[in-house]
């Protein structure tokens, strides 16, 4: 998500778009065409988080040569919080109450509404009674949908080691600490002061 808000803002009524045709269309035929996911996914070679694992299927199958990564969280009631804001969230109504937006060319209100509807559509309007639920059924359509060659299972704290070992690679000499892109912090660091 910190992808759509950082390097493509711009794309943020294509996703909505997307959203509004998977979950919101009373057409019979609401999957995206394989052009369409070029016109969403633009130069990307790889996808992670949401909004893309909200279209799941869709891209398993708008793509079927893919490899699919599927991260095991260890303790899934730490990715859920009980009963409070979502995580990412939190941050923003904080900036906006207080009003320091250091980045003010991000089209932050067309932005807030698109994370609004996808944890919506998603979740059912709400992450922390039905954000378990969702990831289990989600990990179980994963599983089902993709082969056994084309499907890396692994907890992305263990480091570089096993991703690179599946993909026929050796670790990079330069590789560095494992990024931590998608943790609170590093969130809001990248999408209000980048």
């Amino acid at each position: 998500m910190s992808y759509v808000f950082t390097e493509r803002p711009q794309d943020s009524e294509l996703w909505f778009e997307a959203f509004d045709a998977k979950y919101r269309s009373k057409r019979s035929k609401t999957r995206l065409s394989c052009e369409d996911w070029e016109s969403v996914l633009g130069d990307c070679d790889a996808v992670s988080d949401l909004p893309c694992a909200a279209f799941s299927e869709e891209l398993i199958e708008a793509c079927p040569e893919a490899k699919v990564i599927f991260n095991r969280q260890k303790q899934l009631r730490s990715v859920v919080p009980e009963r409070d804001e979502y995580c990412l969230i939190r941050p923003f109504h904080v900036t906006f109450c207080f009003g320091q937006i250091p980045r003010p060319s991000l089209p932050i209100p067309k932005l807030f509404r698109m994370g609004k509807r996808m944890f919506g559509d998603v979740f059912d309007s709400s992450f922390p009674d039905n954000g378990i639920h969702v990831h289990r059924s989600h990990s179980e359509i994963i599983k089902r949908l993709v082969d056994g060659d084309r499907l890396l299972v692994l907890n992305v704290k263990e480091g570089w080691a096993l991703l690179y070992s599946s993909l026929g690679l050796e670790i990079a000499k330069d590789a560095g600490p494992f990024p931590r892109v998608v943790e609170d912090k590093a969130v809001v660091d990248r999408v209000l002061v980048k």
